[in-house]
Parts: structure tokens; C-alpha cells; sequence
């Protein structure tokens, strides 16, 4: 069994019946998110975080087999996070929102955010490593947007 430490308390997207936590942790591999849903739970480096920001809305609505709304902010975000790696930074915040609760995932590196729905962050819990491999097939955001150079 690896030893790990919580870094922080959870933080707690609830909607409706569903709840998801998420809190960082030291790894003897160093930092990780830990997410934890209904039936699962997985941790998440960085750079598998970052490479959530520049995916289409179609993923998401895929993932969560529901439509994918990103809500306006309602409030000012609260339960800040931060998680990094040698590679990249990336910035969490709980924001509620007109359509609900959401996470903010943003990578001030490559100015990408996207906001998960609790049902969102619920089905990544199911997801292997190689889901986030496959999109880091793009590791500097979309091939359409070149402002960030090539590998």
C-alpha cells in the first residue's frame, strides 16, 4: 500500500442526490487530485487536469451521457485548489453557477478553462489513464489554435 497525505480537506460539489469530493494529495510521485464519486474514485496529476480545459463540449456530454452546460457564475468562486507538476500548473475553484454546481479547471499556462458538473466529475472517476493520454494527443490545446506553438 502506497503512503499518501491529504494536503487540504475536500471539496464538495453536491447536486441533488450525487456528491463528488476532491482533495490533493503527496504522492512518493508527487502531487495528485483525488475524486471521488458515487462508486468510484481515481487521482489525476496536472497535466491530466489541464488537458480536460481545451476539450469540446461534446466529450463531456458524451462522458456524463447528459447535456454539457457550463452555467454564468452566480457567485464569486470559493475552495480554491491548486495542483502542479514540473510540467504545468492548474488552478481549481468551486463556483456555483445558473446551472449548478461546477468545478473550474483552468490552466493559466495555456489560458483554458472548462467547468464539470458534479455527474461530469462523477463518470471521470471511472476513467483509466489512458482516457487522459488520449487527450493529451494535443498536449497544448486544440490543433486548431496555434498561439501556443507546436511539440
Amino acid at each position: 500500500m502506497t503512503s499518501t497525505r491529504p494536503i487540504i480537506d475536500p471539496l464538495t460539489l453536491m447536486d441533488g442526490d450525487l456528491t463528488v469530493e476532491l482533495w490533493t494529495l503527496q504522492t512518493p510521485t508527487g502531487e495528485r487530485l483525488t475524486i471521488s464519486g458515487e462508486s468510484a474514485e481515481t487521482r489525476v496529476d496536472a497535466l491530466a487536469l489541464e488537458s480536460l480545459t481545451w476539450q469540446d463540449d461534446e466529450l463531456f456530454e458524451e462522458l456524463a451521457s447528459s447535456p454539457h452546460e457550463d452555467g454564468t457564475s452566480a457567485t464569486d468562486p470559493s475552495d480554491e485548489l491548486q495542483i502542479s507538476n514540473e510540467y504545468t500548473v492548474v488552478k481549481l475553484q468551486k463556483v456555483e453557477t445558473t446551472a449548478g454546481p461546477r468545478l473550474s479547471i483552468t490552466s493559466p499556462k495555456l489560458e483554458y478553462t472548462c467547468r464539470l458538473s458534479p455527474a461530469e466529475l462523477d463518470a471521470l472517476t471511472h476513467k483509466r489513464i489512458d482516457f487522459f493520454s488520449d487527450l493529451l494527443k494535443t498536449p497544448f490545446g486544440p490543433e486548431e489554435d496555434h498561439h501556443h506553438g507546436a511539440l
